[in-house]
């Protein structure tokens, strides 16, 4: 009899990639979860209080509902995100960021390679709107659409796994 992996009270299923439709933007939320349950546990290990932590839960931070922030991934060829740089990013924002930029008020970060973490990979862009509504119009033209060969992939995320988990900056005063 094979035992069951568990995680967190949790059993773990184990697939290959060819096994099951992978979806970009709930893969890359998932894995932002799964650093937050490795935080915790390594606190637990370690006999380290985790109140400081957010509160870990098995639930995708993808939203279906409107939020004021989107991720968009797959903008970048995969080769090109092994040596993505500070530089790069900047670049690449100041290029993108007028045409994000119409749909109101907004900041926008690009992640370089040496920054990355899970849930916030190498060439990751978060964009911060003021309103949700102009977050909603973003992610309605950008969703899928095809940007230097590449289709777009964007979702909308939780501001306490944008501010807390990732620990990323405000962008939008």
């Amino acid at each position: 009899e094979r035992s069951q992996m568990v995680l967190l009270g949790q059993p773990l299923k184990i697939a290959k990639v060819s096994d099951i439709e992978v979806n970009p933007a709930a893969s890359a939320a998932i894995s932002a979860q799964a650093a937050i349950a490795a935080r915790h546990a390594l606190k637990n290990i370690l006999g380290e209080e985790t109140n400081d932590l957010p509160a870990f839960e098995l639930s995708n931070s993808v939203q279906s509902e409107p939020s004021r922030i989107i991720k968009i991934t797959n903008m970048i060829d995969p080769e090109a995100l092994k040596t993505l740089d500070q530089l790069q990013c900047l670049e690449m924002e100041t290029e993108i960021g007028p045409e994000f930029a119409k749909y109101g008020l907004m900041g926008l970060k690009m992640i370089p390679t040496e920054q990355s973490r899970l849930g916030a990979e190498p060439g990751a862009v978060f964009v911060m709107y003021r309103k949700k509504e102009e977050a909603t119009q973003a992610f309605e033209v950008m969703h899928h659409r095809i940007f230097d060969g590449n289709k777009l992939e964007v979702c909308y995320i939780e501001s306490s796994m944008y501010f807390d988990e990732l620990q990323l900056p405000n962008l939008v005063p």
